[in-house]
């Protein structure tokens, strides 16, 4: 009986061990839920630091978006002749957040539309 004991409770060692395996986000998942305990890898601020900085990202990128199209679209006939390199920088790296635009609908479209389809008709043909 305390064999089998041993064997149900993780040391700090394995749990570690484990917890390297994990993505940087299971792990802060699993710290969360885990808050206060002796085997947490990461402390809370440091998570908390994390989540805040990845709005902050996400707000700028959402920010420089908005504010590089209004630039872009309106200094067509200006700023592209006066300084061609820095306005065709500006529209290169628009045309990549585009592309990511892009790359969410087409997999929305897959996951949400085709993905269905051929499961349904694959699975229920016969």
């Amino acid at each position: 009986m305390p064999h089998l004991l041993r064997l149900a409770i993780p040391t700090t060692r394995k749990l570690y061990q484990w917890a390297a395996s994990l993505s940087i986000l299971k792990v802060s998942h699993i710290h969360i839920c885990t808050q206060g305990s002796p085997f947490s890898p990461f402390p809370v601020d440091l998570i908390v630091f994390h989540h805040r900085l990845t709005i902050f990202s996400l707000l700028v990128t959402l920010i420089w978006f908005i504010t590089g199209n209004i630039l872009v679209y309106t200094s067509i006939n200006t700023c592209r002749y006066a300084s061609p390199r820095l306005w065709w920088l500006n529209f290169a790296i628009l045309c990549i957040l585009y592309l990511m635009v892009l790359e969410i609908v087409v997999l929305g479209f897959v996951v949400l539309i085709v993905a269905p389809i051929l499961f349904v008709s694959f699975f229920f043909s016969s």
